[in-house]
Formats: structure tokens, sequence, C-alpha cells
């Protein structure tokens, strides 16, 4: 079910793994740089924390759905309908608990960061 739960995060995911790779680049890059140091990119802190948001809504909605033996093949996680339907409702009360990341935004910043 963790595939299943990560598809609904993908944009999540991806924001935080490219983050850390941006990090981790400019830490190589710079003068502090010391081989044998482990860097952990705390500028993707804010990533992280949206990334186990999105992780923590999607198995809350399936435990609901779970619970209530809806989307039983799933494990309780919704159908791409069932998904954008709960999204648009919450992001129209503006009350997704996460900040979706979409490709758009993913496109912007990897050009700013100068990322291919």
């Amino acid at each position: 079910m963790e595939n299943i739960r990560n598809h609904f995060c993908e944009g999540e995911i991806e924001a935080f793994k490219i983050c850390n790779d941006i990090g981790h680049r400019n830490y190589r890059n710079s003068q502090r740089f010391k081989k044998e140091e482990t860097y952990e990119a705390l500028e993707c802190t804010v990533f992280l924390e949206n990334q186990n948001r999105c992780f923590q809504f999607w198995s809350n909605v399936a435990e609901r759905y779970s619970q209530k033996g809806i989307f039983e093949d799933r494990g309780g996680y919704p159908d791409k309908n069932a998904e954008n339907i709960i999204k648009t409702e919450l992001k129209s009360k503006n009350n997704l608990p996460y900040k979706e990341i979409t490709k758009k935004y993913m496109e912007t910043f990897k050009f700013e960061n100068n990322y291919s």
C-alpha cells in the first residue's frame, strides 16, 4: 500500500529529493566542503515536512475509507476520480493540509536552481 500512498504524494517526494540534490551539489561546490563530512540540506526541511503531511493525510483518508469498506482493493486509497474530488473540495476551502507540488512549480524550481 506504500506504493499507492506514494503515488498521491509524487510531487512532494520529488520536490524533497531534488531539493536535497541541489543542496548537496551546492555544498560540494562550496569552500566548506569536506569529503568525509555528512551533509544534511536543512533548507529542504520544509519539503520534508510537506511530504510527511501529504503521507499522513492520504493515510488517514485511506484508513477512513477502509473502515467503511470503500476502495478495499486499494487498501482504502481512493481512485483517481475520488482523489481529484477530495483535493478540489479541500483546495476550494483552502483546507488541503499540505502544499500540492505541481509540475509547473517543479519546472520553475529546477530552472531557478540550474537543475537538470
